[in-house]
């Protein structure tokens, strides 16, 4: 761990009616910079620390004698943090953070004119999450990462990863019968989706000493690639639809709302109630709103003709007869 004092000014702006100690933090994958500004907008320390449990500790221990130094001079300070990527490089100390009862705020980025004016370092960073707090700029709490919002997130994440890997590879299958042997691609391509996935997984390359030997070997390995993925996302479905009937059972039990995506328009419109008006589809709906930008082009009225490069029965009937 580092440490460096700093005994400049105050800060001329940005000022919290009760007194209290900020610790702005810029969270690395590897370690983090957390710089301490007291209620008057003074820089007190900056320091360095690991990300990890030793290092979470031992930055909590300085912030909190810090806050001991500070209440030598007034009764109570509150301590507060303000740590960048609470959800991401700093969520393992948010989780340190949060069962000492300290006050934990997410900051998004530091100001960018800040940037421009100071350069770009770590120290600078944390000090500018800090004094964000200290100007009332930065009031939003950090997510908790537990319960089964965070586990809800977690399997959204191995779902989607499974979902783009299994268009991958029926991609690559597709691909790969355009370029096999004429006797083979014949076979395959008049076949639907889930016969010619059955047939691909059934294949029997035997020993792999020629072009048609290795395109049914690849063809079968992609195949039951796919098949499995589409298993492990049919688990994951199930953990979803669990969960989230869990935290939201009155939604779940509309019709047509999943675990993982609203209902379509024509599900919404059957149950809309009698005496409300129906939407239309969402893309409709949404271009006959004002905020929609209209498309740049002429506009189209009875007194003009867009140019279309072709000629028009009005052009053609006026030439012929000039």
């Amino acid at each position: 761990m580092s440490i460096m004092t700093n005994t400049s000014p105050s800060h001329p702006r940005g000022r919290i009616e009760a007194p209290g100690l900020i610790v702005g933090v810029d969270t690395h994958k590897d370690f983090h910079v957390a710089a301490a500004v007291d209620e008057r907008g003074a820089l007190l320390e900056i320091a360095r620390f690991s990300a990890t449990r030793t290092g979470y500790d031992r930055l909590a221990l300085w912030a909190e004698g810090l806050r001991r130094q500070v209440t030598g001079q007034v009764a109570d300070v509150a301590l507060t943090y303000a740590i960048e990527g609470t959800s991401s490089y700093g969520a393992g100390l948010v989780a340190a953070l949060r069962p000492t009862g300290v006050t934990i705020h997410e900051v998004a980025r530091p100001n960018r004119r800040d940037r421009r004016l100071r350069g770009k370092t770590d120290a600078f960073d944390a000090e500018n999450a800090a004094r964000a707090v200290l100007a009332g700029t930065v009031t939003a709490t950090a997510k908790t990462a537990d319960g089964n919002i965070e586990m809800i997130r977690v399997i959204k994440c191995a779902k989607h990863a499974a979902v783009k890997a299994r268009a991958a590879t029926m991609i690559s299958l597709r691909h790969l019968i355009v370029t096999a042997p004429a006797d083979l691609r014949e076979q395959l391509e008049p076949l639907t989706k889930m016969a010619l996935l059955r047939r691909c997984a059934g294949l029997r390359p035997g020993e792999v000493d020629d072009p048609t030997a290795a395109t049914k070997y690849a063809l079968r390995a992609m195949a039951r690639r796919w098949l499995y993925l589409s298993e492990e996302i049919t688990k994951h479905e199930a953990q979803l639809d669990r969960l989230t009937t869990a935290v939201a059972p009155q939604l779940r039990e509309g019709c047509g709302i999943g675990p993982t995506r609203p209902p379509s328009s024509s599900q919404s419109s059957a149950t809309t109630s009698p005496g409300s008006p129906v939407r239309p589809p969402w893309p409709n709906y949404a271009a006959s709103t004002p905020s929609q930008p209209l498309p740049a082009g002429p506009t189209v009225t009875d007194s003009t003709e867009v140019d279309t490069g072709r000629p028009t029965q009005r052009s053609t009937a006026s030439s012929s007869s000039a």
